[in-house]
């Protein structure tokens, strides 16, 4: 008798632990739709404030490295990227507006970096 309610009991607390498990995922994929929407909305944000900036006139262009991977925004405003900055390739900065940085790639194309934080200047 006692190892039925041993057994049960080690069962019992198995299917506690699915449920919790699930229970965690499930606010998780919840909160997922949430988070990506605050994203946009931020992105959008500093967007909106780059394009609306006069470009700083005091910052001299320079190059730059990323440390991470970051979208390149055009300048269209739209909120698609026009590509990606990856580490280990060296960017120019054509001018600063505000927080953001127009970048000018080796292909000639053009856009804003919105976030320069931990950026490395050559």
């Amino acid at each position: 008798m006692a190892a039925r309610q041993s057994e049960a009991e080690r069962r019992l607390a198995e299917v506690e632990r699915r449920a919790e498990r699930l229970r965690l995922e499930s606010e998780a994929l919840r909160q997922e739709p949430e988070r990506r929407a605050l994203e946009t909305v931020e992105t959008a944000q500093r967007l909106a404030n780059a394009l609306a900036a006069a470009p700083d006139r005091e910052v001299q262009p320079f190059w730059f490295a990323v440390p991470v991977t970051h979208p390149l925004m055009g300048q269209d405003g739209s909120l698609e990227p026009t590509g990606e900055l990856v580490p280990g390739t060296w960017y120019l900065t054509v001018e600063q507006r505000g927080p953001a940085l127009l970048v000018r790639c080796s292909d000639g194309r053009r856009g804003l970096l919105l976030d320069a934080e931990g950026i490395q200047r050559g």
